[in-house]
């Protein structure tokens, strides 16, 4: 007897493989996608601090009359810049502007330069400012993920 068909063992052990192997790519899948997402935040953290502090350090470096009143959960930072301007930086864990880094030239409108800001605080030395920057963004299981840089500006 020739028989061209396909018995039930045949379908029910090729249906577990195909099972096994979808089960097996849907894992692969649902973690690779949870580390992008977790790698993403990671990054974005980073990039708010650094730019946050890049900023801070190229008009730190030429300030003139710099004023630091900081408390446990504030700052502000004012000072005269290299084109005579008056510059003025707030940062606060409350209210509108919580953990924003905000910048006003002039006593204008201030600008958010940096979000996601946790604490940052100023360390004025006679010759250097050591600045003490934390950036944070909760990840998918709700925790928060910190980034922290510390950079010592030397005045010109």
């Amino acid at each position: 007897m020739n028989n061209k068909g396909v018995s039930l063992a045949e379908i029910l052990i090729s249906t577990s493989l195909m099972v096994i192997i979808v089960g097996t790519l849907h894992t692969t899948l649902i973690a690779s996608q949870s580390f992008w997402e977790t790698h993403n935040a990671s990054i974005a953290i980073q990039s708010e601090a650094r730019k946050a502090m890049a900023l801070l350090t190229r008009e730190l470096r030429e300030a003139d009359g710099i004023i630091i009143d900081q408390s446990a959960n504030s700052l502000t930072l004012e000072f005269v810049n290299s084109e005579a301007q008056n510059i003025e930086y707030n940062w606060a864990d409350n209210g509108g502007s919580a953990f924003k880094l905000t910048k006003a030239v002039d006593g204008g409108t201030a600008l958010i330069v940096a979000h996601n800001i946790k604490t940052i605080s100023l360390t004025d030395a006679l010759d250097d400012i050591t600045v003490n920057l934390t950036s944070f963004a909760s990840n998918r299981q709700g925790e928060l993920d910190n980034y922290n840089l510390v950079k010592k500006i030397t005045k010109r």
